[in-house]
């Protein structure tokens, strides 16, 4: 059987990490703010801002190269035309359009050509 003097250890070290993490928490979440603050008010950014920065200006880059690749301006008149335009060459999942080459052109699109 355990001794009451095993049980009393674990009991203290569980109270010695639960008033630790305590003070740290009273004691280091003010002091991360401070830091915040003073970091904001001095102009600096954080690695994972400039990260997110960098990222969104390669993905204007691309975006622009892209449009610019199939000479489309990007004042949305062209992504209309462009939508009109896959219509009607129609969609390979659902055959939306023009129906696929050896069904029947009936119009069901259920009987296929012998």
């Amino acid at each position: 059987m355990a001794s009451a003097e095993q049980y009393q250890v674990g009991i203290r070290l569980m109270v010695t990490y639960a008033v630790v993490g305590l003070v740290l928490m009273a004691i280091g979440k003010p002091w991360r703010e401070r830091r915040e603050v003073r970091r904001i008010l001095a102009g600096k950014t954080t690695m994972f801002a400039d990260a997110q920065t960098a990222a969104r200006d390669h993905g204007i880059a691309e975006r622009e190269k892209v449009l610019e690749e199939h000479g489309v301006d990007d004042d949305g008149t062209a992504a209309t035309r462009m939508e009109d335009e896959d219509e009607q060459a129609g969609d390979v999942f659902i055959n939306y359009g023009r129906p696929l080459s050896g069904i029947d052109e009936s119009g069901d699109g259920k009987h296929w050509k012998s």
